[in-house]
């Protein structure tokens, strides 16, 4: 069965409500119905760093969040995934507030997910971070995880698919 690792953002748009906004709605949708089905033929995993991520924020939608993440499997923060992720972000020149997408990245790679799903667009579902991670990766003979998002993940091409 393959592995997902699934970042915080995920976890934030299946359990917010519905968006007025057409493209948040899309991401949305596209998100609800990868958690409908996908989830059910992947192995899915969060970290302690998902749980901080959507531990914060709106008061009122943290209770949904903790309560989807509590039975998913909740992979390790060790040494050796803290130290990648502090070599992500030199690698791939994240700002300081970016240091837990860098950890998310790590997270999926120390533990060979087969899929990493975001959507965060600034700094983990990002062209130009994906192909410096590759780069530096396949240098230091990392895994490298496919990171993608929902709709992406899903093949989905337009919302009458749902």
């Amino acid at each position: 069965m393959e592995k997902i690792y699934v970042e915080s953002s995920v976890i934030s748009v299946i359990t917010a409500k519905p968006s007025r906004d057409y493209e948040k709605y899309s991401e949305q949708l596209a998100t609800w119905h990868f958690w409908d089905h996908a989830a059910r033929r992947y192995k899915i995993y969060i970290s302690a760093a998902v749980i901080d991520e959507i531990s914060k924020g709106d008061i009122e939608a943290i209770p949904a969040r903790l309560e989807l993440a509590k039975n998913i499997e909740k992979l390790p923060l060790d040494e050796a995934t803290i130290r990648l992720a502090e070599r992500y972000v030199k690698a791939l020149h994240l700002p300081k507030k970016a240091e837990v997408d860098a950890l998310h990245i790590a997270v999926a790679s120390v533990h060979q997910m087969d899929y990493l799903l975001s959507w965060n667009m600034k700094h983990i579902v990002n062209s130009h971070n994906i192909r410096k991670l590759i780069d530096f990766n396949v240098k230091n003979k990392i895994h490298n995880v496919v990171i993608t998002t929902p709709k992406m993940f899903m093949g989905v091409k337009d919302e009458k698919k749902y």
